[in-house]
Order: C-alpha cells, then structure tokens, then sequence
C-alpha cells in the first residue's frame, strides 16, 4: 500500500507540474463565464440553460482533460524510462498500474470538484438554489473517469502520445454510442454488431444530465449498477495493461 500511495503521490505532482493542467481548467472556467453572459439573453429560462451547459461543459472539459493525461502519464514513464528508474523500485507492474491510476483519478476528481464548487455558486448566485441532483450526475462523472483512464492506460501500452489521444477520443465517442452496434444489421453482422457491443465501454451508463436538468431523479440503483460496472470493466482493463507491461520489461 505504501508502495502504491508513493507512486500515486509521485503522479500527482507530476500532473500539477504540468501547465496544461491549469491551462485546460482555465479555459473551462471561460466557458462558465460565458454561460453566465449567454444566460443573461435567455428569456427567463437562465437556470436551466446554465444547469444543462453548465453540466454538459463540467463533461466535456473533464474528459479533455483526463483522455490527455491519460494518455499522457504512462507513454512519459516509457520515453523517458522512468519506469525502471523510480527510487522507490523495486516495484511490481501491478502496483505502479495501481499507483498511476489512483493519482491521475485523484487529479481528475479535484478538477471536477473545483468546477462543481463554481457551477454550484453560479447557480446559488441566479437564484436556482443548491442544485443536488447535479451532485449525482457528477458522481455519475467519477465512475466514467475510471473507465476513460484505463482504457487510456491500455492504449497506451501499444500506440504514442498523439495516437492514444486520437484512439481514447474515438472510444469514448463509441462508448456513447453503442446501442447503434446492438440494432444493426442481420445474420452475421448483427452478431459482430452485438459482439462490439459488449466488448465497448456503455459509457451511456453514466449519462444522466437531460433528466438532471429537466428534475428527473436517475435513481441511486442506476447510480450503483453504473458503479459496479466502471469498477468492474476498469479492473479489467488495467489488468490487460499490467500484463502487457510486464511482457514490455522483460
């Protein structure tokens, strides 16, 4: 565990080190800002069109963020092969996968509280009151992270820095869209259709924001099935991904 805590330290710091970091959560506070101004012309629908960009932008600049590092963290430790010279080797493939995944997951999670916190006092400012089902939907956000992650993870024990970005953006765009594999074709197609369908991340397990939006309550079952499956598609993913590496080192 100390092993593990060290390694996930160590990428943390290194995350913060990085302006890009802090670039990315600039930009995603612009965009609050502009939905802020955007509101404003909105003929007495404000709360809602802030609550559904607001909501929507907390994703889609959370998943910038964590599809780049993702990518980013294990290809560093491999082009600089930091791997086989941290001080606190010797370590085992599955604790430095752990470890790395649990410090990017740690950045991540502070990214999307420091948006939240802001979204909720932009909201709180317009009069909506505290917004709590936006807390589930954020929630909902955490278990698709660890999925994105690891799936980052594996990637990037075959492809470089540019090629996963390209590959994770592509996965997460068939992640939400996978009922499209479950209804096509017949025969032969509609088996390699269902086939791609249950091999791909059900990233639609964790989107909930039109009913948050609209008042709509996802359900804490949905919110605890959707957990069970990132915990369980993220272990097996970062097990690929440890046993990839260890072929990779010997």
């Amino acid at each position: 565990m100390k092993k593990i805590w060290q390694i996930a330290q160590y990428t943390l710091k290194e995350i913060f080190r990085d302006r890009i970091f802090f670039v990315i959560i600039g930009f995603s506070l612009l965009y609050l800002l502009a939905i802020i101004l955007l509101s404003s012309l909105s003929l007495g629908q404000d709360i809602k069109m802030i609550k559904d960009l607001g909501l929507a932008g907390i994703y889609l600049f959370t998943l910038i963020t964590t599809i780049f590092f993702g990518s980013l963290t294990l290809n560093r430790e491999f082009e600089s092969r930091t791997y086989d010279q941290l001080s606190i080797r010797p370590v085992s493939s599955h604790i430095f996968i752990l470890g790395k995944f649990i410090g990017l997951f740690m950045a991540m999670a502070l990214n999307i509280i420091v948006l939240y916190l802001i979204y909720l006092i932009v909201i709180l400012a317009k009069g909506g009151g505290f917004d709590a089902l936006s807390l589930i939907q954020t929630l909902f956000l955490f278990e698709e992270i660890t999925i994105v992650i690891s799936l980052n993870f594996l990637i990037s024990t075959r492809f470089p820095h540019l090629g996963t970005i390209t590959l994770g953006a592509i996965m997460v765009v068939l992640g939400h869209s996978t009922i499209l594999f479950k209804t096509v074709g017949i025969g032969f197609t509609k088996f390699i259709g269902l086939l791609v369908y249950y091999l791909l991340p059900n990233l639609e397990k964790f989107n909930y924001r039109n009913s948050i939006v609209y008042g709509q309550h996802p359900g804490f079952e949905n919110l605890l099935l959707a957990a069970f499956y990132a915990l369980a598609y993220s272990a097996i993913l970062l097990i690929l991904t440890t046993e990839i590496i260890k072929k990779r080192t010997r």
